[in-house]
């Protein structure tokens, strides 16, 4: 099984948003901002569990055995 490029070269999660010196930055943007990379990481493991679901199916294997 190989797995596609662009799953291969996802990130780590980035850490959370921090201001640079001198740079006032709202609580409000703060947690937009880390909503917005939340959500990025939620995209990014629905997309692979989606690709990990269509091999197993390809390849005819019940879902329990895939799990274990």
């Amino acid at each position: 099984m190989s797995v596609p490029e662009n799953l291969l070269r996802r990130q780590l999660p980035k850490p959370a948003y921090r201001e640079r010196a001198g740079e006032h930055i709202s609580y409000h943007s703060v947690l937009q901002k880390q909503n917005e990379q939340l959500q990025q990481q939620v995209n990014d493991l629905t997309e692979a569990v989606n690709w990990l679901l269509n091999e197993a199916r390809k390849r005819d294997v019940t879902q329990a055995r895939w799990i274990r």
